[in-house]
């Protein structure tokens, strides 16, 4: 069987309009949907799906999009998440590799993620950063928050450094799914994981949050995150640009949160701040 490839250049876009379109394309039925920093693609097979609609949908969602089309044979998954998904290393603390990765003993802590069309692999910036500051905090016994939590990866990270309970949350169903799969993969039981939003965690308290969205939603829940904060509770932020930076800033010093931390990785940031 032959398949369609959408290929959408993807550099170009923030991660809100990334996730936009993924969505959309989940919905027009395309099997895979392949992330990377370069480009989004999407396959169906060929005898199923017509061009126009996708690119209808393309040109409402967000005209400056390019794109383009292949026809390419049957798509062999596994070679693909093979080739899409190397092993990454946190501060030489964390090895985060699929399931057909070699384990590396030498390092101590291995998290195994099965990313399937979830966002958290530990390859995107947003991921790492949140991950690298992680590895400096005490995580032991704490009470963890992991919002928009994607393959779970923080939430199995906080968990393997010593967090005492942690809950993950996230509004997409195939994300509460893969999460929860990855959770069982990696044999954690210190983990709830809930499918909702920003409503979810309210009247709850918890000593570190860590929420890797966008800058919108960052923006409208952080006064609830800070809420649920407990007294000198940590809040640990990604998923925005440098330009995004002095607004989240101007938050967090209105809610009066002491700014810990600032990482910065290919215009993408990560914040850290003490309440």
């Amino acid at each position: 069987m032959e398949y369609l490839e959408l290929i959408i250049r993807g550099r170009d876009l923030s991660q809100l309009e990334r996730e936009i379109i993924i969505s959309a394309l989940d919905h027009l039925g395309y099997d895979g949907i392949l992330e990377d920093e370069d480009d989004i693609r999407a396959y169906a097979p060929l005898a199923g799906m017509e061009k126009k609609p996708s690119e209808e949908m393309l040109k409402i969602l967000i005209p400056r999009v390019r794109f383009r089309w292949n026809t390419i044979p049957e798509v062999n998954w596994n070679e693909r998440w093979e080739q899409q998904f190397q092993p990454v290393i946190i501060s030489d603390k964390l090895y985060i590799r699929a399931p057909f990765h070699p384990p590396i003993p030498e390092i101590p802590i291995e998290i195994i993620i099965q990313p399937k069309m979830s966002f958290g692999t530990g390859h995107h910036e947003t991921t790492a950063m949140l991950l690298e500051l992680m590895t400096d905090l005490d995580m032991a016994g704490k009470q963890v928050l992991d919002m928009g939590c994607g393959t779970g990866i923080l939430s199995v990270a906080a968990s393997k450094l010593g967090a005492g309970h942690v809950l993950a949350v996230d509004n997409d169903r195939r994300a509460w799914e893969n999460a929860q799969e990855n959770c069982r993969g990696n044999k954690i039981r210190g983990i709830t994981v809930e499918h909702g939003d920003v409503a979810a965690i309210k009247n709850r308290s918890y000593d570190i949050i860590f929420a890797n969205i966008n800058r919108n939603i960052l923006l409208r829940d952080m006064t609830t995150y800070v809420q649920c904060l407990s007294n000198d509770g940590i809040l640990a932020l990604s998923g925005f640009y440098e330009s995004d930076l002095d607004d989240i800033k101007g938050e967090a010093e209105k809610l009066h949160l002491k700014h810990t931390a600032t990482l910065e990785r290919h215009k993408w940031v990560a914040l850290a701040f003490r309440k």
